[in-house]
């Protein structure tokens, strides 16, 4: 539900923010990983659904070994994620991505907090009950 309702720009930001405080920890970088993350994982199911379907047409699933049925796929797929990952990099650096850039600050407003008590009351109410 959080990432179909949460753009990602917005969940990069949150999640910069609460790493900021935390010492010794790039949070623009670790934010721009988890954030790259959650942009990779519908692309790497896919990847392995499309090869899962082409080596059933070639009969790779008849197999008996186990392990040589795995790294049918195991790599092929590693190979074409790191592919993938070398495309982001290559776009990425053609926009002159840096890490040091001008975003929007997320911020607290007395609207949040009181929406936040209300939750919470709301969710103890419900659970007290």
């Amino acid at each position: 539900i959080m990432t179909g309702t949460t753009s990602l720009l917005t969940f990069r930001n949150v999640i910069e923010w609460y790493l900021r405080p935390i010492p010794l920890i790039p949070a623009a970088r670790v934010a721009t990983m988890i954030n790259l993350t959650f942009v990779l994982i519908p692309l790497i199911f896919d990847s392995y659904t499309e090869m899962t379907h082409a080596q059933k047409s070639r009969c790779v699933q008849l197999r008996k070994n186990q392990i040589k049925r795995i790294g049918f796929i195991v790599f092929p797929l590693l190979s074409r994620t790191l592919q993938r990952t070398d495309e982001m990099v290559f776009a990425m650096e053609a926009r002159c991505y840096a890490e040091v850039r001008t975003r929007p600050v997320f911020q607290t407003a007395p609207a949040d907090w009181l929406m936040g008590a209300i939750c919470l009351t709301v969710l103890l109410f419900v659970v007290l009950l």
